[in-house]
């Protein structure tokens, strides 16, 4: 019986090879260094998923079953390469998932395509943030073209507590310094109707609040920074002023979610 199976084995296996060129149209160098042969199929194509034809998410629509050729091998997790590789539309990012056939070991792995559809979806980014993967944020938030400047306060060593006030840090003798760093970021003004349920966290509903994603890089996790978004469709630079405590989404940390008020407007 051993006998036989590892002869259909081989013979698939041959096939496989043999039918390369058809079953695996596309190759690229990964963002990882590796080089492979590979297929994309969409599972709301395939004929076989039928719950996920119906999904009119982007945010779902976006994920992609990889096949690396047998002789090559899969990318590693988290990384991306531009698809399709002739004539770039999107990006591919490698998921963690990955399984291999015992028959014929060809590896298949899940991966999302950064590409128009899912970018124009955004704000849905920010509710579901937790289905995204920190590497796919990673390629995902330049991609949307905003940036946030984030500012603290330069460390004096032995010297008197700073002021602060409405976010401002002042140091004794009335100069504020601050050390600055830019990270990619996203953020929306949240509707009318939304804006309401933040006033029990003593935010003024009659400021505008945006929901806020940043760089998972971003050193939020203690107070005292102010915030200035800008760029993408931002007509003008937003200071912002969070009015909760910042959230590093995901068991990995992948990403940063803030709802903050739009300081100085009304």
């Amino acid at each position: 019986m051993g006998t036989e199976l590892d002869a259909l084995r081989a013979e698939a296996r041959g096939e496989l090879r043999a039918n390369a060129d058809v079953l695996y149209r596309h190759s690229a160098t990964w963002s990882d260094g590796t080089f492979c042969r590979f297929s994309v199929q969409d599972p709301a194509r395939d004929g076989r998923s039928g719950p996920q034809k119906l999904s009119t998410s982007p945010l779902d629509a976006s994920l992609r079953r990889l096949k690396v050729h047998l002789d090559d091998i899969m990318p590693s997790v988290g990384a991306s390469a531009e698809y399709p590789p002739d004539a770039p539309t999107g990006v591919l990012v490698r998921d963690s998932q990955t399984d291999t056939s015992d028959f014929t070991g060809l590896s298949t792995g899940v991966c999302r395509l950064i590409d128009a559809r899912l970018l124009a979806a955004a704000s849905e980014l920010s509710t579901r943030a937790e289905a995204i993967s920190g590497a796919e944020f990673d390629v995902l938030l330049p991609m949307l073209g905003q940036s946030i400047e984030v500012s603290r306060r330069a460390p004096v060593p032995d010297g008197p507590p700073p002021d602060v006030e409405d976010g401002v840090i002042t140091l004794p003798g009335g100069n504020p310094v601050h050390l600055t760093d830019t990270y990619p970021a996203y953020g929306y003004q949240v509707s009318d109707k939304e804006r309401q349920q933040y006033a029990s966290l003593g935010a003024d509903i009659a400021v505008p609040l945006w929901r806020v994603l940043v760089d998972r890089r971003a050193d939020l996790n203690k107070p005292g920074f102010t915030l200035t978004l800008s760029g993408g469709k931002l007509t003008a630079p937003v200071a912002l002023k969070p009015v909760a405590d910042t959230e590093l989404v995901g068991v990995a940390g992948v990403v940063w979610r803030l709802i903050c008020e739009a300081a100085g407007q009304r």
